[in-house]
């Protein structure tokens, strides 16, 4: 939820109080922090990512950009099956890193299309840097 919250513009979150309170949601929430922290001017500075686009039409794709540098969420809320590849459209120059934001690992670079393939696992919602800035931040 986070993750997505921050996606899609917002540059903070807030928690409340309901009646089925769970500690661990605190959890939950230190590893989105975690997550995007080496990259937290995108989401500060940045605006909302155009041209983002999913082969599959149940994927939700959305993101931030701050110049030539992306945050992209790639989500999947409609059960496709661990295993699928897609590709996502970018607006990003071909040759561009990408990195894992839960792992920090490079998973490849942008086509010359502009396109990135990955494949769908147990991570519900994995969030990508796209860009050269943070790298070094990234894979720590």
């Amino acid at each position: 939820m986070i993750l997505e919250t921050f996606a899609n513009g917002a540059s903070g979150v807030t928690y409340y109080w309901y009646g089925h309170f769970d500690a661990a949601h605190f959890k939950y929430h230190a590893e989105a922090i975690n997550i995007v922290t080496p990259i937290e001017d995108i989401f500060m500075d940045g605006i909302p990512s155009r041209g983002l686009k999913c082969s599959h039409e149940d994927i939700k794709v959305c993101g931030m950009s701050l110049g030539s540098e992306q945050a992209v969420l790639v989500s999947n809320y409609q059960g496709v099956s661990p295993g699928t590849s897609v590709m996502i459209q970018t607006t990003a120059e071909p040759g561009t890193p990408i990195q894992d934001l839960h792992t920090g690992k490079t998973l490849g670079t942008i086509k010359q299309d502009g396109t990135f393939t990955v494949t769908i696992d147990v991570i519900d919602a994995p969030m990508y840097y796209i860009g050269r800035t943070y790298a070094t931040a990234v894979a720590n």
